[in-house]
Order: C-alpha cells, then structure tokens, then sequence
C-alpha cells in the first residue's frame, strides 16, 4: 500500500505444574647462534616475498580488487589518517566540527588508528538485547532523580548497573546522532504528524516534539548529548559492567539539511533533468531538486534525501561513517538495511539514475561494509532492521545473513504472534541455520507496545516466552518490562504516563534470569513435537556441554487444558529418579529418567500458559538474583 509524505521514523511503528503468572521473587632460550640466524633470515625471506605477492594482487596492473582499496581508505578515514585527495571529496568531520588533535573535551572525534579496548570476551553467541531510546530514556530519569539529566554522562552508574544486573549484554542507545533544524521543523509543524502525536500524547505542547532520529545530519554525536569523547567513556563504562554499545547506521538516507546536500549534492540521488520535479517526491536544496528518501512501496520520508548508491564516492563516503562508528561502538543496528541491496535499490531508482548515466555498482554494498568494519574493529557486529520484499533471489534476510550480517530481523515471527496463526510451521520450516542469525522482538520504537497489540499481559508474556528463547538475539525494548500499553512515538520525549505492572516486571525479572543459562546462549536447540494431533503447544528443548537442559512449552492459544508429551531423548540420571524444576515458578517433580526419554514430560497447559523445565537433575532451584 501507499503511505504518501511520511516522516522516516514513522514507517516503522497428576500434580503438574503451576502456571505462568506464579508470584516468585526474582533471585540471581636457542641452540648455535648462526642457526638462529640462518631461521630468522629464511623468515624475513618468506615475508618479503609474501608482502609482495600481496601488493601486486592488488595493484591496478594486477586487477587488484578496488573494494580491497575502499575498505582501506574507509578505515583510514575512520580513524582521521590521511588518505590522499582522491579518497573522497569532503572529510567525515562536519563543517563545524573540531580536528582530530584538539582535546577530547572539546568535542573531537576519535583518532586512534584502532578501535578503543572493548569488553574482553565480548557478548554470547545468542545475546539479550535492551534498546533504549536515548533522549526520551534520559528525561525519564529527569523526572525519576527530580533533577536535569540530558547528557550521556550524567546518567547515574546505578541505572546502567541495573541494566547490566537484570540479565542484559547489549544496550542499543538508539538515536545519539546530530539532527537539524530541518527536521525539527518538519516534525513540529507536519499535519500529520501532529494529528499522530494528539493520539498518542494528548496535551502535548511543541517541547514534547524533539525530531526524529533517524533524520541525521551527521555522525557526530548529538550537541544536546554530549560529545563523541563523551560517547567513548560511557562504552567504557558499560564494557565495565559487560555489556556491549550498539549504535545506529541509516545507510539508505540523511537529513535535508545535511551539510553533504550542498557540499556533495551528487552523492544524493538528483531529479530527472529537464523535467519539472514532483514536491510530493523532491526537495530544492541550494540549487538542486534531490529525492526524499523511500522505498519501493513507501510513500516519501519527507525530512530525509536519498543516497545514491550508483555514485561510487557516496558508497566510500558510507562505508567511511560506518567505519568510523566501528571505532565508537561494538555494534550497529543498520536501519532499513535491504534497501540498499543491489536488487532492491535498482527497483527503486534505476529509472531515475540510468538516464543520468549511473550504473549499479558490481558489488553488493554490505559485503564491503562487513570487510570495512573488520578491519576497523575485529569483533564489530552488524544487526539489519530487514522486511522481506521478495525482490531478491532469496528472501531479503537471508540475503543480508549471507553477506555477513550477524543478525537480521525476524519480523513474520512476529506477524505470526499478532495472528495468533501459524507458528509452529513457520518455525519448524526455518531452522537453527536461519534462527541462529535473527533477531526476536515483541515490540521495538517501530513496533506497537506488545500488551495491546497481542491482546493482554498473558498474551504478551506468552509471546516473550517464546520469542525470547528462540535461538538467534532477543530484543526487548524500553517499557516493554513495565508492561506498558502507551506508545512512545521516536519524534516525542514522552509517552502518556501510565504505572508499572509489578507483575509484569516479576515475571522479565525472572525470565531474564532464566534466560542467564549458558544453554540459551550457546546451547544446542531442537524443536519439540508434543505428540498431540491438533495441539496448539509450541516449545524447543536447549542443552549444552556443561550439561544444562532445559524445555521450553507455551500454549500460545485462549483454549485451556492444552497436553502432551515432550519426549526427552537427552534426560540421564543415576538409579533413573531425575529431579525436575519448573523454573519459572520454582516448583520441583521427581520424574523417571527413563521414562522421560521413552514417553516424555507430560504437558498441561492452561490458555497463554508458559513453563520453562530445567531436567539437568539439579537437586533445587538455581537462584537467579
């Protein structure tokens, strides 16, 4: 469908067990010395020669790669080395911003020529996620501490502590970018716009409106936040406590007002010449009609322009700034990233660019950036806000997964929750190979709240059950443990207040507890069949080589008395008896071992009933704090 002149954030919006909502509280020297010689020479020989081999491999006689090059120059860009005139037409420092020399407290941006120590080890394969959206995050804590914090670091060490104790590894500070006074304007004056905020925040005035993140001018860091130094000591801080930083990449547009527009206009993708422009689908910046950012399906983001991908100086520009955010941060959250595939773009611009003699690129964009990255920061990871277009030859998330993105969303895992249909086939058709490279959500600053949208807090819970224990990144979002219903729309500080429910927050206290078993993280997963014809349980098995076991089963349905058997092939204990833990309200079974194997767990479940069965043979509940 059509949605004309949107905004670009607003495109995203016997005895058996007790049950789900059980009140528990939340626990947790050398030989001769000419043979040295000799050895150190041949060694010296062997890197000369392979040093050479290299530099003709890639030089232009040689049919070197030029990706090979970018990547290079990307990674000297990010780090303020010097890279030659001909590496790109304008640095990455804004016009106003300081030199890569000037004092940390003065603003500058990160020199050093590799990424910043990070945390040791870094997060598991299958991490827990908070995303948090920075400006409205931190006037909440104004509120909260009766006193101004809005600044990167004046958040209180004891809030990142609680993230940290509460069972997180990343924390994904959206929206910390420089925006302008474009945007600003656009959000505060947009009938649209304004008509969404009424229903969102009743009585809003004009300072609720603080501008769509996702229309950045550059990549520095916010003035209102702080400073790029500022963005390093709280990465610092949180690699302290263990927790990764994950910050934003917007590859597909920018800002109108950013200061590229006029310095690099074509790096933008310009109006058809000789034709009057559109004002639905262009903008007139200095002299130039430049497209407003979209999609192929989309209507016009109405505060953005649109990169042009065909311009090889735009993708060394991008490939730069993701460098350079690679030096910042152990992760990026990469907004709309299948617009930019090859097959994707050319479907939505070859008829405007083909006439002004451009050509798609002969290579995909992510796999450089993947390579730039790397190179900049070893560990760095990639996570794709991705929808399945079916432009290309295979599904748009599968593509970006194989050209090295670490996770990509999963969003029809989440369509299927909203429908109440199809779960348990659309996860018995995908597979650990796809899951294993997704990310799960119930909500998100696109997504509406869970509580409303699935129905109610059981509803909602369920859900978390389910997709927080699939393989692949679990995603929760800001509100989501309070179990809050009001949206906080990304152009507004606020949402419409509303209280916890303290049930709610017991119930993420103690799954995120659970979900600190090793089993979940770096595990072994199967799907569980309950051998009941036509029941609606859904539920997978983890196991590890520490020996940890655990069964996931939830019956995401309003039926009650939904059973079966969950066989357990894995279940071992001496002299059979096996003790088994329902962790999720702590109460404990004797089972025979051998019976688990061979019929399995006797299921009841009630409607949106959950249970998480430890069978390791524990003998009493692991307290989880």
């Amino acid at each position: 469908s059509t949605l004309p002149m949107l905004s670009s954030s607003e495109r995203r919006e016997n005895e058996e067990p007790r049950g789900l909502y059980t009140h528990i509280e939340a626990p947790r020297r050398s030989r001769k010395r000419v043979i040295c010689f000799a050895v150190s020479a041949t060694f010296m020989v062997m890197i000369v020669v392979m040093v050479v081999f290299v530099l003709r491999q890639n030089s232009p006689a040689s049919g070197g790669s030029q990706e090979a090059t970018v990547v290079r120059q990307s990674v000297a860009l990010a780090n303020n080395q010097t890279v030659g005139p001909s590496t790109m037409h304008h640095s990455l420092n804004s016009p106003n911003d300081p030199g890569p020399h000037e004092s940390p407290n003065q603003g500058s941006q990160l020199g050093s020529t590799k990424a910043p120590s990070r945390l040791t080890g870094g997060p598991p394969q299958w991490p827990v996620m908070f995303e948090i959206s920075t400006r409205p995050w931190l006037y909440s804590l104004s509120q909260k501490y009766g006193k101004s914090i809005s600044t990167l670091n004046d958040i209180p060490d004891e809030e990142l502590q609680a993230i940290a104790k509460a069972g997180f590894n990343i924390v994904w500070f959206m929206g910390i970018w420089q925006l302008g006074a474009y945007g600003l304007k656009h959000d505060r004056t947009d009938p649209g716009l304004l008509s969404g905020y009424a229903k969102v925040l009743p009585g809003y005035t004009q300072d609720d409106i603080i501008g769509s993140p996702y229309a950045i001018t550059d990549y520095v860091t916010n003035s209102e936040l702080g400073t790029d130094a500022d963005v390093a000591s709280l990465r610092q801080r949180l690699n302290a406590l263990g927790l990764w930083l994950c910050l934003d990449f917007v590859p597909n547009h920018a800002a109108v007002d950013s200061p590229y527009a006029t310095s690099n206009p074509d790096w933008f993708v310009n109006a058809p010449a000789g034709e009057t422009p559109d004002p639905s689908k262009y903008v007139k910046v200095g002299d130039r009609w430049l497209a407003f950012g979209t999609d192929v399906y989309s209507g016009s983001w109405t505060d953005t322009i649109q990169w042009n991908y065909w311009n090889p100086d735009t993708r060394k520009h991008l490939l730069g700034v993701l460098s350079k955010i690679a030096t910042m941060a152990d992760m990026a959250r990469c907004d709309m990233a299948m617009l930019v595939l090859s097959d994707v773009y050319s479907a939505s611009w070859s008829k405007v660019l083909q006439p002004q003699g451009y050509h798609p690129a002969s290579t995909e964009f992510w796999s450089s950036a993947v390579a730039a990255t790397k190179a900049a920061n070893p560990s760095f990871q990639l996570m794709a806000e991705a929808y399945v277009y079916h432009i290309t030859s295979v599904p748009e998330d599968v593509k970006l997964q194989q050209l090295g993105f670490s996770y990509t969303y999963d969003k029809t895992f989440l369509d299927d929750l909203h429908n109440g249909q199809n779960i348990q086939d659309y996860v018995s058709s995908k597979g650990i190979d796809f899951f294993s490279h997704t990310a799960h959500f119930l909500s998100n600053h696109d997504e509406p709240r869970a509580v409303p949208t699935l129905g109610g807090i059981p509803q909602s819970l369920a859900g978390a059950v389910l997709a927080l224990t699939l393989p692949g990144l679990k995603l929760v979002w800001q509100g989501q443990m309070q179990g809050f219903s009001n949206k906080l729309d990304v152009h507004l500080r606020r949402e419409t207040s509303e209280q916890p429910h303290d049930d709610v927050t017991q119930f993420y206290a103690k799954l995120l507890g659970i979900l600190g078993n090793p089993a979940f993280h770096d595990g072994q997963w199967n799907l569980v069949d309950f051998q009941a014809s036509g029941s609606p349980l859904l539920g997978w098995r983890w196991a590890d080589q520490a020996g940890n076991k655990i069964l996931v089963a939830v019956n995401y349905s309003p039926n009650g008395g939904q059973s079966g058997n969950a066989q357990l092939p894995d279940c071992q204990a001496p002299g059979d008896s096996i003790n088994v833990i329902e962790l999720l309200s702590g109460d404990e079974y004797t089972r025979s071992a051998s019976t688990l194997r061979s019929q399995g767990l006797t299921v009841v479940l009630a409607p949106w009933q959950a249970q998480i069965f430890d069978y390791s043979g524990k003998q009493s509940a692991v307290s989880i704090s």
